[in-house]
């Protein structure tokens, strides 16, 4: 602001001489009295040119040096404003800089739980493959001890049939319907548990092809 009202005042001094070169003519400035009135006593032996010519010289060396003042005070306010420029632009860049520095820490922490959930994840799923592959194997078993007893009944039917005149055999043969039934209710069922088992195996190794993928990808 300092700057500013000195840059003023001597753009109006700097006027103000303009129009007194330009009077200078008619009468001297009140500025240059002084000079006027020490040389009035040798006024006979100094023409009157040379006495405007001296004050004309004067003015115009405090003009020139006015000139230069106003063309470094210019350039100070330039220079004063393209500092504060800088500095806001710095400093706008400091606080872009600082909220990107803190969006990289989060992200980072955020790449780090996810890792951890990630691994926990794969983790359960692994220990669910396990128990589906044990599982997958008793179910295997079963149907072979069943397949087994299937085998056994018919053989020792076969062997019995000799000896069947002697039951009723309406019985007998509704006891083989009823228990032909179980026996296909059951394996039924164990076949459904079994493709279960094979489909809870297949997602669980899907998704830790995918965990794997997505960690890869991070």
């Amino acid at each position: 602001m300092n700057q500013s009202k000195l840059l003023a005042g001597l753009t109006q001094l700097r006027k103000q001489m303009q129009e007194e070169d330009q009077d200078l003519g008619k009468s001297l400035p009140l500025k240059n009295m002084r000079i006027f009135l020490q040389v009035a006593p040798h006024k006979e032996q100094i023409p009157m040119s040379y006495t405007r010519k001296a004050a004309q010289d004067r003015n115009g060396k405090l003009a020139f040096s006015i000139d230069l003042e106003i063309k470094s005070l210019k350039q100070v306010v330039l220079m004063g404003t393209a500092v504060k420029m800088d500095k806001q632009k710095v400093e706008e860049l400091l606080k872009h800089f600082q909220e990107l520095s803190d969006a990289i820490l989060m992200l980072k922490v955020a790449i780090s739980e996810i890792g951890k959930v990630k691994f926990v994840i794969i983790s359960e799923k692994g220990i669910e493959i396990e128990v589906a592959k044990m599982d997958q194997v008793q179910e295997q078993e079963k149907l072979k001890d069943m397949r087994l007893k299937r085998k056994w009944r018919k053989s020792w039917r076969i062997s019995l049939m000799p000896s069947a005149h002697l039951w009723n055999q309406e019985a007998l043969t509704e006891g083989f319907k009823m228990e032909l039934k179980n026996e296909n209710d059951l394996a039924s069922k164990l076949s459904s548990d079994f493709e279960m088992l094979n489909n809870d195996t297949k997602e669980a190794k899907d998704e830790i092809d995918k965990g794997k993928r997505s960690r890869s990808a991070v």
